[in-house]
């Protein structure tokens, strides 16, 4: 399997990559053994499922109380639901992001560096429910 590469520090660190593992279909046998967990997706974590919206630090319901269904497409089965956020929940997002955007390009490199391999760790630590998640 070829390297795969990453810019770390301006260094430049080749990686093997693991051994794709094979994720069973609906219709295969394994799949119903596969979903045996504490959550309906079938993850190792449930916190990282969540029907809210992350908004300036917080997890927010829309105000008006909406929800959009979210739906597998293969089973039409319901899996969930998201806030349907209106233009004031909109604004509120859009200045978080802003003043977190004039936060985040005052710090240094290495405190950008360090953020991001801690987000990078967490996200090989869950990497299966992350699969199980975009899939």
């Amino acid at each position: 399997m070829p390297p795969t590469h990453r810019l770390v520090s301006a260094s430049l660190i080749f990686t093997s990559l693991p051994k794709p593992r094979i994720i069973p279909g609906p219709r295969h046998p394994l799949y119903r053994c596969r979903m045996a967990s504490t959550s309906v997706f079938g993850l190792k974590e449930s916190s990282l499922i969540h029907n809210q919206a992350y908004i300036d630090g917080k997890w927010v319901s829309a105000k008006e109380g909406g929800v959009i269904k979210v739906t597998n497409p293969a089973t039409t089965e319901e899996l969930g639901t998201v806030p349907e956020l209106g233009l004031e929940e909109t604004k509120q997002a859009i200045d978080a992001a802003s003043k977190a955007l004039k936060t985040w390009s005052k710090t240094t490199a290495k405190t950008r560096h360090d953020i991001l391999m801690k987000w990078y760790a967490l996200m090989c630590e869950h990497s299966d429910d992350l699969a199980r998640l975009i899939t």
